[in-house]
């Protein structure tokens, strides 16, 4: 029972750091991204490029990933490849900016 708890809590704590955590496991779907305000779509679609260690240009998008525990920013934007996102990532990239 201890487990159960402690495996519920890790999920909560997993969608609070993260607002869609399985953007880089799955296509996103319509249902995924209802009820997400425009400023939330944003940092979805950015927070997939923030797994791969993306530093942002903009300061509201930094400052919102340097207050996550998982985020290392490692790649600067004019040297991030786009290529390093898998096909799901990339589909999912664009389907957040076709809602945004």
């Amino acid at each position: 029972s201890t487990l159960m708890r402690s495996s519920a809590a890790s999920d909560v704590y997993k969608r609070q750091d993260y607002i869609l955590p399985e953007s880089n496991k799955r296509l996103l779907t319509e249902e995924d991204l209802k009820g997400l305000s425009s400023e939330q779509l944003r940092l979805a679609r950015n927070e997939i490029f923030a797994r791969h260690g993306r530093i942002f240009g903009s300061s509201d998008l930094q400052d919102y990933f340097e207050s996550k525990p998982w985020y290392k920013g490692t790649a600067d934007a004019d040297e991030f490849q786009d290529s390093s996102l898998s096909e799901i990532e990339s589909k999912n990239v664009d389907f957040i900016l076709e809602h945004e």
